[in-house]
């Protein structure tokens, strides 16, 4: 499969941010309320919140954590 290369960062960080999503929204629901009736609709509603979210929070931290770890002196 080809992709123009300009979409690589924008799907390494997709590839980041949705199981991230995924799991977080699953544990937020598990314990906040349960896994009572309708909890899936609540988890879906929750996801469609926390992927942007997310991918906000990566376009800024990801290129931030980068600059700091070029800083170190690695043994």
């Amino acid at each position: 499969m080809k992709l123009n290369k300009a979409l690589k960062p924008t799907i390494s960080k997709l590839l980041l941010v949705i199981p991230f999503s995924i799991i977080m929204s699953l544990l937020g629901i598990a314990i906040g309320s349960g896994f009572v009736d309708g909890w899936f609709l609540k988890w879906l509603k929750g996801l469609l919140i926390m992927i942007p979210i997310g991918y906000l929070c990566a376009l800024i931290f990801l290129p931030l954590s980068q600059t700091i770890i070029s800083k170190i002196e690695w043994k």
